[in-house]
């Protein structure tokens, strides 16, 4: 038989469960914010989510499944509409859609580093703690205060549709903001179209920059998924038991995907 042919039949290519230990703990940890938490009193108090999310390991899957690619996908589509648009009004929507999807990139990798320090109880930077510091200190700080420089230039421009203010309040002080808070008023009513390109120019210079960063993060993230796992021992009991429980279910996929081969065999060899 063809060789092409006995790889389209390979029993691997349809198997019935093909989630990983990865998937199922990303699964879960979404899984358990629907579901409540009841106290001893018998009051709601929180979700599962808050007993999982202390986890690093949690964290560190949430980071490696980042769909980042979503992102460069939307940037290519923003730009060809923003080329292609014959509407000055019409290129500043888009602009002001791409610099808040650019802004909320700094935000996602804030609040990841704000969890990574509170689910870390001990002196010691956890794991995934390190990876996002070392990319903050070194390269973000700097991208973000140019952010933060060109938004004033495009605030004063009147070059964003919206008014909603460039909130730095949230983020964490290893940015080293001076200011919490930005806000300038419109220069005038009316934009100028060279003053807009070029603000869309910077801003796609700076999305490059952090979406280069975000992506090498979610590679180091599959990488350090493993060692938090399976080495790391500050797990705590209940967190153990659970991972325990995704490890026996191998068994059960094992015994499950083997039902494909059977099939197979039913219909293509007995």
């Amino acid at each position: 038989m063809n060789k092409e042919y006995i790889n389209i039949l390979n029993p691997n290519n349809f198997q019935i469960d093909e989630r990983e230990v990865l998937d199922l703990i990303i699964q879960i940890k979404e899984y358990s914010k629907g579901i409540q938490f009841y106290n001893s009193k018998n009051k709601i108090d929180g979700t599962w989510h808050d007993l999982l999310k202390s986890d690093e390991t949690f964290l560190i899957a949430e980071i490696s499944k980042f769909n980042v690619l979503q992102y460069s996908s939307n940037r290519v589509n923003l730009i060809k509409r923003y080329d292609e648009s014959p509407s000055l009004l019409n290129k500043r929507l888009i602009f002001t859609d791409f610099f808040n999807s650019t802004f909320y990139l700094f935000e996602q990798i804030n609040q990841w580093y704000f969890e990574a320090q509170k689910n870390n109880l001990s002196q010691k930077s956890s794991l995934i703690e390190v990876e996002l510091e070392a990319a903050i200190q070194s390269k973000l700080i700097h991208l973000l205060k140019e952010l933060k420089e060109n938004y004033i230039d495009i605030k004063v421009g009147n070059l964003l549709d919206d008014h909603e203010v460039f909130n730095l309040s949230s983020f964490n002080t290893i940015w080293k903001l001076e200011s919490e808070l930005v806000e300038f008023p419109h220069k005038t009513d009316s934009f100028d179209e060279s003053e807009l390109n070029l603000a869309f120019k910077k801003t796609t210079l700076v999305f490059n920059s952090i979406y280069e960063i975000i992506y090498n993060l979610t590679l180091k993230s599959k990488n350090l998924f493993h060692k938090s796992l399976y080495e790391n021992d500050n797990h705590k009991a209940h967190i153990g038991l659970l991972f325990s429980f995704i490890e026996l279910l191998k068994y059960t996929k094992e015994d499950l995907n083997k039902l494909t081969k059977q099939h197979l065999d039913l219909y293509f060899k007995n």
